[in-house]
């Protein structure tokens, strides 16, 4: 099945409107097995929409074509479909009475402007609008059964949900779509692709590239594939990428790196980051607490009373005249078992560099705690996986327990 999608507005082709319905739109369907092949955008001048609507229609299997069916005389729409389709508009006299209870319950007065909400494509079907008064139909024009829909997103959103959606699961061979997504630290694309290359892949198995600094992210998609197959590709992929993944699913490592360390009082001595690290966590941790100074010897007093009363402590101290960053994790429940890094990373703008080793950080903070009962407890050394990073090294140095 070939699916596009079609975005309109001047707002939208401009830049003053992010399209962020065809991105939900595209997730949406996939969800259902259905992979958007291509996505356009045109403004709201007739022409242009009649033209891409009948162009794309030829191609196109299902046609979802957004925004536009408003009131006001840029809202062109209902005429653009009706002109590809090669018909002409009529009114629908029960989405009239729609328009008008709608102003009524809300004791406004209602245009006559509004009225055009209510002119459709002859043939069109309607699709109900439970959260406003943009009437979406839906009809067939030349290849593709093509769907419009008003662009307000709570009206795009419900509709779909309660209209869309179900037509298409009824009327299309849909079926169950997988994606696992795979966050990566200290890789690029070209070199993820080579690693990944000997992996199997098939139709319903495919892999998927995007890159988001600092983070390159890696779905497995799986169209109708069966468990045991996309189990078996999942397992491949992560024997493969287990040197730079940093988490699954969740996006967000901070808020995972909190979830690890729970209730616990957390301290960190930050002389590497400029405060980067705490500035990512903070959001997430319940109690944290820290220092951060570009220069360790620049806080006065003794460091080590600034532990007491704490739970967890992290340090992040460059190594001197060597281009390291050593970072430690200490249990003060237990002090004897902590965990030291030293870390070397081939970033030179400053800013990045800080967030690449803050981000760094959090990866080493995942792997080094494990569930023990409700919580999460710091690794043993010889425990610890460390990662393998393209653009740089990480080494462990066991101290205490």
């Amino acid at each position: 099945m070939i699916a596009e999608i079609i975005s309109t507005g001047d707002e939208i082709i401009t830049g003053m409107v992010t399209d962020t319905n065809a991105s939900w739109l595209s997730s949406k369907l996939l969800e259902l097995g259905i992979q958007v092949s291509r996505r356009e955008t045109v403004g709201d001048r007739l022409e242009d929409l009649t033209a891409v609507i009948a162009e794309r229609s030829r191609k196109a299997d299902v046609l979802f074509v957004n925004g536009g069916l408003g009131p006001t005389s840029d809202d062109n729409t209902s005429k653009a479909a009706a002109a590809a389709a090669q018909v002409n508009l009529v009114r629908h006299e029960e989405w009239v009475l729609r328009i008008r209870k709608w102003h009524e319950e809300r004791r406004r007065d209602m245009p006559e402007t509004n009225l055009k909400q209510a002119d459709i494509p002859a043939g069109a079907q309607i699709l109900d609008n439970l959260c406003g008064t943009a009437c979406g139909f839906f009809l067939r024009i030349n290849k593709a059964l093509c769907f419009f829909t008003p662009g307000v997103p709570s009206e795009f959103y419900s509709m779909y949900e309660h209209a869309i959606k179900p037509y298409l699961k009824k009327h299309f061979a849909c079926g169950d779509t997988a994606v696992k997504r795979l966050f990566l630290f200290g890789v690029s694309e070209s070199f993820l692709q080579k690693a990944l290359n000997d992996v199997p892949q098939s139709d319903r198995v495919v892999l998927g590239y995007r890159a988001a600094y600092p983070l390159l992210e890696l779905k497995v998609i799986c169209h109708h594939a069966t468990g045991e197959e996309a189990e078996r590709t999942l397992e491949a992929v992560r024997e493969k990428v287990s040197g730079w993944l940093i988490c699954e699913d969740e996006s967000n490592p901070a808020r995972l790196v909190a979830q690890r360390i729970g209730d616990r009082r957390v301290l960190i001595k930050d002389y590497a980051t400029g405060g980067e690290l705490t500035r990512q966590l903070s959001p997430w941790c319940r109690s944290l607490a820290s220092v951060s100074s570009n220069e360790p010897e620049a806080l006065s007093g003794d460091p080590d009373r600034l532990d007491q009363g704490f739970d967890l402590v992290l340090s992040l101290t460059p190594a001197k005249d060597s281009g390291k960053t050593v970072f430690t994790i200490m249990d003060m429940q237990k002090p004897a078992r902590a965990l030291r890094f030293e870390t070397e990373l081939s970033v030179t703008d400053s800013a990045r560099r800080r967030e690449a080793i803050a981000l760094e950080t959090q990866m080493l903070m995942l792997r080094a705690f494990k569930a023990e009962g409700t919580a999460h407890a710091l690794l043993h050394a010889e425990q610890f996986r460390l990662p393998q990073l393209q653009l740089g090294e990480i080494a462990l140095a066991n101290i205490g327990e």
